[in-house]
């Protein structure tokens, strides 16, 4: 589903859930290009070797960045300075996002990204092919090409013509052999109780695909004209119209609840030992985001500045 999913934004209205709301369109076009999903993003490789040397450049860039003129050894100097500067800034936002530019160079400058692994596959995967059929191949291959090549010597040309002959001939041998083992082998699985299975309909040609239903036929005896009528019907059958005039009397004091202003006490500040263990408690095994920092990393900004992440959660 993830390659029909197109222009998805993340939503700033208030919702009823703890999470944002997330809104896409699907696209359900046709297109014989269109690619499978994969995760391309980054992906810092952390070793523990490397934490001191990533401390002392996340201090150091900071320095720079935010003009502190501090011993770049005391991290505590340096956090604190940096806090005073925070609570003195007027946007916050732009604040986050030169602290997080600085993470982020940081990471390039002391980590390593993995190298991209092509995995992309030509054509489709038989379940008969073997690493022997494999080794069968490049060796026929190979005295194609060492036939091909000899343009000079007859007999010699002769010679390697045979052996290339004999070899293509024992590759297309075990090519029937393993195709031949590979149906009676998922002949042998069928379970004898039910002769009418999928053995006894690839043997007949009576295989067929069922089509998925485009139409619908609806009450009044009509029946939709495509696939995105169908879907429209089925989602206006399903999702009813939010019509105040239809509210029962405990629907509208639902409602009336829902737009009165909330007056409750505010809950308390995060303390620095809540975010610490909140911070410490991810998955260091979970996919990051799009910038690559993962939890470890995360972990040890926080312990170069410790009073900084707090100050986050704090104005978040």
């Amino acid at each position: 589903m993830l390659t029909f999913i197109e222009d998805w934004a993340i939503s700033e209205e208030e919702s009823c859930s703890d999470h944002n709301t997330i809104k896409f369109h699907l696209n359900f076009t046709f297109n014989n290009n269109r690619q499978q999903y994969q995760y391309s993003g980054m992906r810092f490789i952390m070793k523990e070797q490397q934490h001191t040397k990533f401390c002392k450049t996340f201090l150091n860039l900071i320095s720079k960045t935010f003009q502190i003129d501090k011993d770049e050894e005391n991290m505590e100097e340096i956090d604190e300075a940096l806090n005073a500067q925070l609570k003195e800034h007027k946007d916050i936002s732009e604040f986050m996002e030169k602290y997080e530019e600085v993470i982020r160079l940081t990471c390039k400058e002391t980590l390593k990204l993995p190298k991209q692994q092509q995995t992309s596959t030509k054509g489709k995967s038989v379940p008969w092919w073997t690493d022997a059929l494999t080794i069968l191949r490049n060796r026929t291959n190979a005295l194609c090409r060492r036939f091909q090549r000899t343009t000079n010597n007859e007999e010699l040309r002769e010679n390697r013509k045979n052996r290339y002959l004999e070899g293509k001939r024992k590759y297309q041998a075990a090519i029937r052999k393993e195709k031949l083992n590979s149906w009676k082998q998922y002949c042998t699985t069928t379970p004898s109780d039910n002769p009418w299975n999928a053995v006894y309909k690839l043997a007949s040609g009576k295989t067929r695909i069922t089509a998925a239903p485009t139409t619908l036929l609806k009450p009044d005896g009509s029946k939709t004209a495509n696939t995105l009528e169908t879907l429209e019907y089925v989602a206006e059958h399903l999702i009813l119209e939010d019509n105040p005039h239809n509210d029962t009397d405990y629907h509208k004091n639902i409602r009336r609840l829902t737009e009165q202003p909330i007056n409750t006490i505010s809950d308390r500040d995060f303390n620095q030992d809540e975010v610490r263990r909140t911070i410490e408690g991810f998955n260091p095994q979970k996919a990051p985001g799009p910038d690559g920092i993962t939890s470890d990393i995360l972990t040890l900004v926080l312990k170069a500045s410790p009073k900084q992440l707090h100050q986050f959660t704090t104005n978040a």
